[in-house]
């Protein structure tokens, strides 16, 4: 195992039958199977450093993934019709006396669920506002607290090896804070009616579809010790780095 990258892929030698008794053939069979492992250990040497477009799609990936998030919960809210519903179902308690209106704690019950449903479109846009602002202000003074899973998470699934604290890192949470931040204006808008705004911020832009030099992102390498590498990035993970091997 290379030295550079012992932190990454631990010291765990690594093997593959050549599936032959004969050293002749091994000897044949062997530089093949070198040329592989070198292939791979360079490609994880590369995902150690984040180049422009692995930020570009993550900006991007991050603004569709809030907005697409905002969408469902949009579609989750109770509808007109469901709220008369449990208008009318709370009428019906009264009536039957289910409901006194004498005990202020099972009137809260009863009505909490009509007062949810009838304000959850309120309380959903006031949280945004209010994670809109904190973003904007953590980004500002230079904190990543609010976002610093979401970026665990992309070199999580990306596989990239990038640890916390390095200017890589950061930089990708600055950038991935700035699509937030656009997703949530723009998710604000489409509670006035309007879903056709598009990002003011020049970072978060449509991602290309191939990256000069490198796999695609989305483009799985070294599938033979597979994994071995989800080993490492685990190992990795509990020794408090954040790190991952580009898919």
């Amino acid at each position: 195992m290379p030295t550079d990258l012992v932190q990454v892929v631990g010291t765990q030698p690594m093997k593959k039958s050549l599936g032959t008794k004969s050293e002749t053939e091994a000897k044949r069979l062997l530089w093949p199977v070198i040329q592989e492992w070198q292939r791979e250990f360079d490609d994880l040497r590369s995902r150690r450093t984040l180049v422009a477009t692995y930020r570009e799609h993550a900006v991007w990936d991050h603004y569709t993934s809030v907005l697409e998030r905002d969408e469902a919960d949009r579609a989750r809210l109770p509808g007109e019709a469901e709220i008369e519903a449990l208008r009318v179902d709370l009428v019906d308690q009264v009536e039957r006396g289910k409901i006194t209106g004498i005990d202020p704690l099972s009137l809260l019950d009863a009505t909490l669920e009509l007062q949810v449903a009838q304000n959850a479109g309120q309380i959903s846009a006031e949280t945004r506002r209010i994670k809109l602002a904190e973003l904007k202000k953590h980004l500002a003074k230079g904190e990543t607290a609010l976002i610093a899973h979401e970026v665990d998470e992309y070199l999580r699934v990306n596989r990239l090896f990038v640890e916390r604290s390095t200017a890589d890192w950061i930089s990708l949470a600055r950038h991935i804070m700035r699509a937030e931040i656009q997703a949530l204006e723009r998710s604000l808008e489409r509670d006035q009616g309007a879903f056709t705004g598009q990002p003011r911020d020049p970072l978060v832009k449509g991602r290309r579809q191939a990256v000069h030099g490198r796999p695609r992102l989305w483009e799985p390498v070294g599938r033979a010790h597979e994994a071995a590498w989800q080993e490492a990035f685990e190992r990795i993970g509990r020794q408090g780095h954040v790190e991952g091997h580009g898919a």
